[in-house]
């Protein structure tokens, strides 16, 4: 029986996902804004790692052993939690907990969804067969 995630269909997806996730990220990044914190300048190198998981899960190919990415994933997670919702969203704008809808929150979580369970199948589970038909975990 063949994987879900094996399939032509599925890995498209895959891909069409880390070209946005990319292209957000670089955007975000190559924005000029004015106040840049400590925060942001630990974010970066924090999220172009996450990227390079995703672009490993995709590609099925790992760059870095399994035990970096067991560790890893939990602690991005956590600091992408934080710094996405409480220092972005509601110390740099001025938001209260009560301010910031549930919608936005719910649309920021789905977005990012998809990339921590990349990053935890990375580091958690062991995969017989890629994700691209033909490419083997390395």
């Amino acid at each position: 029986m063949t994987p879900l995630a094996a399939t032509p269909r599925y890995s498209w997806i895959w891909i069409g996902y880390t070209i946005l996730y990319f292209g957000v990220v670089l955007t975000c990044y190559l924005t000029p804004y004015p106040e840049r914190t400590l925060c942001d300048f630990i974010d970066i190198p924090v999220t172009l790692i996450a990227a390079l998981g995703l672009a490993c899960f995709v590609f099925n190919r790992q760059l870095l052993p399994q035990l970096f990415w067991k560790c890893y994933a939990p602690l991005f997670i956590v600091w992408d939690i934080f710094y996405n919702i409480w220092i972005t969203a509601i110390l740099r704008q001025g938001q209260r907990w009560n301010q910031v809808t549930l919608p936005e929150i719910l649309i920021a979580f789905g977005f990012v969804l998809p990339l921590y369970a990349a990053l935890l199948q990375l580091g958690y589970k062991r995969r017989a067969g890629g994700l691209i038909a033909g490419h083997t975990l390395r």
